[in-house]
């Protein structure tokens, strides 16, 4: 199982790494009220890092939940 999501993983980050090199146009990103003119390869790569940023703390948070549960203890604030 291990060495199916690592060779998933690597498959993921190829075509990821195709996607940003064949897309480096400049964009206008904006953002709340700031206006940036951006190559669309590092607008996808921070919505990407976002969106992994974003996941690893949900998981984080629920493992953290999770082991605070069984062990009787309330978590630590």
């Amino acid at each position: 199982m291990k060495r199916s999501k690592l060779v998933i993983g690597f498959v993921l980050a190829f075509f990821l790494l195709i996607l940003l090199l064949q897309n480096t146009a400049p964009v206008q990103t904006r953002i709340l009220s700031a206006s940036f003119e951006l190559p669309l390869a590092l607008t996808l790569f921070a919505g990407v890092a976002a969106g992994f940023g974003l996941g690893w703390i949900a998981c984080w948070a629920r493992m953290r939940r999770r082991l605070a549960g069984s062990s009787g203890k309330p978590a630590a604030r």
